[in-house]
């Protein structure tokens, strides 16, 4: 027969983890990714304004903006999402190309799973933003590989944080053969690595 009072202790312990974690939901407008690229002939830029995603962080994570802010490290459950046909660069062309070469078909979604923000050190006064690095997974064409960001994260009094930083990737990290325009002939190179800047804005979800 089971323990009913190690039963009841685990669910009370459950029912307070649960309570604990507070949840910001991406915000449908405001937020934008882009990515720059360069060839042989000209650099290149495509965006979108669709990051989708949540993150969860416990009663320790300063998110009140008049909270002085400790610097440590926070272990959060964290997921960015971007749909692959959202990213545009105002070429149809190239789209079709790019988004070939990201197999958008079989994998639709590029997908950053952060595990752990570490805050180094403290802004000079609350309110300003605060220096933080993200460590997570990058899932880019169905390939995952541990990416580390450093970013700002502003936090509201309109129960809003907000995530603004860049980072440099090499395509072929995720098995992307740096797309070449059919037409062109091979003449025209990409360039392998590409550089993402994004701001990602996020609040508090209503229980």
């Amino acid at each position: 027969m089971k323990n009913p009072i190690l039963i009841s202790l685990f669910l009370t312990l459950v029912a307070i983890n649960t309570q604990a974690a507070t949840r910001y939901a991406a915000q449908p407008t405001g937020s934008k990714m882009r990515v720059d690229g360069t060839s042989n002939i000209h650099d290149w830029v495509v965006e979108s304004a669709l990051i989708g995603g949540w993150i969860e962080v416990d009663e320790k994570f300063p998110v009140d903006p008049a909270v002085t802010v400790v610097p440590g490290k926070f272990e959060v459950k964290a997921l960015v999402s971007i749909s692959v046909r959202s990213l545009k660069s105002g070429k149809t062309a190239m789209d079709v190309v790019m988004h070939e070469a990201m197999k958008f078909e079989k994998q639709p979604r590029i997908q950053y799973s952060i595990k752990t923000i570490a805050i180094k050190a403290a802004p000079a006064k609350a309110g300003d933003p605060v220096n933080v690095e993200a460590m997570g997974d990058l899932n880019v064409s169905g390939v995952s590989k541990p990416v580390t960001i450093n970013m700002t994260m502003q936090r509201t009094d309109k129960n809003e944080l907000i995530f603004t930083g860049q980072t440099a990737v090499k395509m072929t990290d995720f098995g992307i053969t740096p797309p070449q325009p059919k037409l062109a002939l091979g003449l025209i190179k990409t360039g392998d690595e590409v550089k993402l800047k994004f701001e990602w804005r996020t609040q508090r979800a209503e229980k």
